[in-house]
């Protein structure tokens, strides 16, 4: 595979300082963005997401040319006729902030979801932004895996529902969508879209509340919106046909 690393292209393997605060704490973020074939789907809004996490963080922004970067990853891996998913990589180092994008060809996912309650709690501020330090997410989701589930439902002690490992969760009722409440969860760019495309509550969603919500729906860049079949022992319908014009505007297709 070849990288974009602080302003060229190469296929050397990254040098990796156990020195820099990357690679003890994590200290760096990153962005998922879908490239759809044709264009880089909703690129300023992740560029301003990755912004605003430098900045309450105290790290640099380096001023790159993030369309031209994608570009010249996805050509230098020829996957310009390609679905692929791009990652942006923004991680503290020694000599600054370093800038790394990657791409790779994207297989795809289920068309519905189905969910497992993760029973392990991680309540922090920092899942506010999509930071290196995601390996609560990661672990959860390789467990949902490993159990034949596609993706894991994080929530807290309480049951309070919080988002995917990978997405953010929507639920329907009575016609009206309603998502948790943005304390301790990532601000999801699609889920902004849909927000900007039909009104949508935040409130607090405990577990008892599955019992009255006919629809659940998982969104995120690569995705762009599927519905949710079931999460662990809870049941929905399964609703595709009413959410295609809002995966189309996500996936910019």
């Amino acid at each position: 595979m070849k990288i974009y690393n602080n302003g060229r292209i190469t296929d050397d393997i990254i040098e990796t300082s156990v020195k820099s605060p990357h690679f003890r704490s994590g200290n760096g973020f990153f962005e998922t963005i879908c490239y759809n074939g044709n264009e880089i789907c909703h690129l300023k809004k992740h560029i301003d997401r990755l912004s605003t996490s430098l900045a309450d963080f105290g790290m640099d922004k380096p001023d790159f040319d993030a369309e031209k970067g994608i570009m010249d990853v996805i050509i230098a891996n020829n996957l310009k006729d390609k679905v692929c998913r791009v990652n942006i990589f923004a991680v503290e180092s020694p000599y600054g902030t370093d800038m790394i994008i990657t791409a790779e060809e994207y297989a795809g996912s289920p068309d519905v979801f189905k969910l497992n309650i993760h029973d392990k709690f991680q309540i922090s501020t920092m899942n506010r932004y999509k930071s290196t330090s995601w390996m609560h997410h990661q672990n959860a989701r390789k467990r949902a895996l490993d159990g034949g589930y596609d993706d894991a439902l994080l929530v807290d002690e309480h049951n309070r529902v919080f988002e995917t490992a990978t997405a953010s969760i929507v639920f329907k009722k009575e016609g009206r969508f309603i998502t948790t409440t943005s304390e301790n969860r990532l601000a999801g760019i699609s889920l902004e879209l849909l927000k900007e495309l039909r009104p949508v509550e935040e409130k607090e969603i405990t577990l008892r509340d599955f019992m009255g919500m006919q629809n659940c729906y998982v969104l995120n860049s690569m995705i762009g919106i599927k519905p949710v079949e079931s999460i662990s022992v809870f049941n929905f319908e399964v609703d595709s046909e009413s959410v295609e014009y809002i995966a189309d505007i996500i996936l910019q297709r």
